[in-house]
């Protein structure tokens, strides 16, 4: 197995943003929000007011008319020189000193600012403080102040004040429209760099090529996340209950999810074809296999498995095949809660010696489909699926069935499958996107190999990018609280 790599695809961070657009746009709006707060009710409103000042190379004294192309370029370049002797501490000071100011000069350059009105020789000087009265009035003594000097220092010029200075009564600064922009930008762009950032050091399933390169296993389908289908009218008390994981304890509750869960006439296209290509996939991988049962598995619990492990069953069915379920989590049984039916009878009893398959099995649960529940869960669950009674049991359904499903505990948690799998034709590996982590599964598919079991594929559950939606996954999210596994 080689090592992981972080590699970033294009495609997928296009997807990432898709996925969690309503998350960046709620974010996005948040900072536009506290942005225009900010610049509105906290940020101390500033004031600008400016003087023009018109630069000429000709002497005040010259009464000449005419002026050249040469004075004009000898006006510009002066612009930078009077910039330049506008900002001595000798001006400044005496600014500072007209308008009562106490400050240094230094403080009061960082309130203005000279520029060249493009590329003219006009200097603009402007002046930003939090008072307009007391903008107008700096820039109002530079006007008084800045013939004098400079016709003192640069002889043969002279300068001329085009416009005195005036309170602007509204604010230079903030800008909150603009500030609510990149406030509303700055959102956008770092909650898509956040789930960007979580989406490459993800290491939970999301696609097949995923599996494909990182367990080096084959992908057998993937089926939507049903509860995301934008077109599937689901009432929002079923939502709400799905959506929070519910407790298989809470049989009515169980039974409203899994009569949107489990295949049925009513339920979407796109889910029953899911199911189809993997009933398809499946019968390739079986075509030359001697042996006609598949264990269906996962590395943890959570992950569809059993939900998966019905609708594979109910796929096969539906073609004409007949076909066998049984409830091999004898631990935390479930297939009974999928289909509503009482679980006093079953596997368990059937091994211990107290029933016969043919008393308890279920029969045409859907057509062409039967089903084995797991009975009353036994103290010796290990010893009673290792027993000679489940190798009988198995090669008498295998007679009866074209196909027998074995819905077996997650790999990770105990040995089951893997005693289950020493009888199959293979294991199906369940994989849940954007919940199962790679290191379990790998963990999990490890496991198959080192037992010789043959691994048929993956099936990844509960995809949001097959649905176009956000899931919210059809686990039921119990936990696997088993007590003596002899």
């Amino acid at each position: 197995m080689e090592k992981d790599e972080i590699v970033i695809d294009f495609r997928e961070i296009l997807w990432t943003i898709k996925l969690k657009l309503r998350q960046i746009v709620l974010v996005s709006v948040i900072a536009g929000m506290l942005a225009f707060l900010v610049s509105a009710f906290i940020l101390t409103p500033k004031y600008e007011s400016h003087i023009d000042i018109y630069v000429t190379n000709v002497s005040a004294d010259d009464s000449s008319d005419k002026v050249n192309v040469n004075d004009i370029n000898a006006a510009q370049k002066l612009v930078n020189t009077y910039k330049i002797i506008l900002q001595t501490d000798d001006v400044t000071h005496s600014v500072i000193e007209k308008c009562g100011l106490d400050m240094s000069s230094n403080e009061l350059l960082n309130l203005l600012s000279f520029s060249t009105r493009d590329d003219t020789e006009v200097l603009r000087i402007s002046a930003t403080t939090e008072d307009p009265f007391l903008s107008a009035k700096i820039c109002n003594e530079y006007a008084a102040i800045a013939p004098e000097v400079i016709q003192d220092v640069i002889q043969g010029g002279s300068v001329k004040i085009l416009n005195d200075a005036k309170p602007n009564g509204n604010p230079s600064s903030p800008n909150i429209k603009l500030y609510t922009l990149l406030g509303f930008a700055a959102g956008f762009l770092g909650a898509a760099i956040f789930f960007i950032i979580l989406n490459i050091v993800d290491n939970t399933v999301k696609d097949e090529e995923t599996i494909t390169n990182k367990c080096d296993a084959s992908v057998l389908g993937t089926v939507p996340d049903f509860f995301s289908l934008k077109d599937v009218k689901i009432p929002n008390s079923v939502r709400s209950i799905n959506k929070k994981h519910t407790s298989q304890k809470n049989f009515n509750k169980q039974k409203l999810i899994t009569e949107y869960t489990v295949l049925s006439e009513n339920s979407p296209f796109i889910i029953t074809e899911a199911y189809n290509l993997i009933r398809t996939n499946l019968m390739f991988s079986l075509a030359t296999a001697s042996k006609k049962t598949v264990v269906i598995s996962s590395a943890l619990p959570n992950e569809c498995k059993t939900t998966t492990s019905a609708n594979v069953a109910i796929a096969l069915a539906s073609s004409g095949s007949k076909v066998l379920l049984i409830d091999g989590d004898l631990r935390n049984p479930t297939v009974h809660k999928i289909f509503h039916k009482s679980n006093k009878n079953g596997l368990s009893r059937i091994l211990a010696g107290f029933d016969q398959f043919d008393d308890v099995v279920v029969k045409d649960i859907r057509p062409n489909l039967d089903i084995l529940t797991a009975g009353p869960t036994p103290p010796n669950v290990t010893s009673l699926i290792e027993s000679e009674g489940m190798d009988k049991l198995l090669s008498y359904a295998e007679e009866q069935y074209d196909f027998v499903f074995i819905d077996s505990p997650p790999i990770n948690v105990v040995t089951d499958a893997m005693v289950f799998s020493k009888r199959a034709a293979g294991i199906i590996m369940i994989a849940r996107e954007g919940w199962t982590k790679f290191n379990n599964l790998n963990k999990a598919i490890s496991r198959v190999e080192k037992t010789q079991a043959n691994l048929l594929g993956v099936i990844i559950t509960a995809s949001a990018r097959m649905s176009g939606g956000y899931g919210y996954g059809y686990g039921y999210g119990y936990g696997y609280g088993y007590g003596n596994q002899s």
